[in-house]
């Protein structure tokens, strides 16, 4: 959960529990839903909660071992997700948005915080201050990730910024790995690190969890390059909040 990042941190752990545990996973979220490598159609970000356990109970007919979700704070709000006990819930960030529906950043910040009372682990990113202001409140075990200088459990170190992918040296207490990225922007580094630090607390090796993202395909309209024979970068995004609008072109100008 959070207000920017959820779609492309569910397709980078989708893509490392296939890639390090060799598992059938499902996912659901705002682009479109998936079982295994099935599309299907996705009408909302969280879908109503009997089409969300419809989706479930066809997931584990599939056989999919492992599903990633979007928690959006509507659904969260709405109970869409009630009567779920996550392994993991990892907390991206929060900045304005939905506030025609929840009134005030208070409520706003109030509903993400729903989410970690249905989880085993919260993995919360210590480089925004709701992050580290649920790690001294919700209400279950927490695993730390962050960027900045900080006392995350999680963390990047050496980050190389390119027109296509990043690179960094992620540090965690089960060892240190060079990981590779291939999302630009440095906001990817800090969803790239929340799906580390889930990984590693579900028992995942961090050199297989590397290699998966490594091989992980971009998203499509986020911060999605097109190739073109040209000498210039053309990419594509989803950006619709004045925060994601600003990630992305400082991004796109760094790289």
């Amino acid at each position: 959960t959070g207000t920017n990042g959820k779609t492309t941190t569910t397709y980078l752990l989708k893509a490392a529990l296939e890639g390090a545990l060799h598992a059938k996973v499902g996912l659901i979220g705002t682009n479109q839903n998936m079982i295994g490598e099935e599309v299907l159609p996705a009408h909302r970000t969280t879908p109503e909660s009997y089409e969300l356990q419809e989706l479930l109970r066809a997931m584990a007919d599939a056989g999919c071992t492992h599903v990633v979700m979007e928690a959006s704070s509507i659904a969260l709000v709405l109970h869409r997700t009630g009567g779920i006990r996550f392994a993991a819930g990892i907390f991206t960030n929060l900045t304005p948005d939905h506030l025609d529906f929840h009134g005030t950043m208070g409520a706003y910040r109030q509903a993400k915080a729903k989410l970690f009372a249905q989880c085993r682990r919260g993995v919360l990113n210590q480089d925004d201050p709701t992050g580290r202001q649920f790690a001294q409140g919700v209400p279950c075990p927490v695993v730390t990730f962050g960027i900045h200088p900080t006392l995350a459990q999680v963390q990047a170190k050496g980050l190389r910024l390119y027109p296509d992918h990043v690179t960094f040296q992620v540090t965690a207490p089960q060892g240190s790995c060079p990981v590779t990225l291939p999302i630009p922007g440095r906001f990817s580094v800090s969803n790239g690190l929340g799906v580390i630090a889930c990984c590693l607390d579900l028992g995942l090796p961090l050199e297989g969890i590397a290699h998966a993202l490594a091989g992980a395909a971009g998203v499509k309209g986020r911060m999605e390059v097109v190739p073109v024979p040209a000498p210039y970068t053309v990419l594509i995004d989803y950006a619709h909040t004045p925060d994601a609008l600003e990630q992305a072109l400082t991004a796109a100008r760094s790289g």
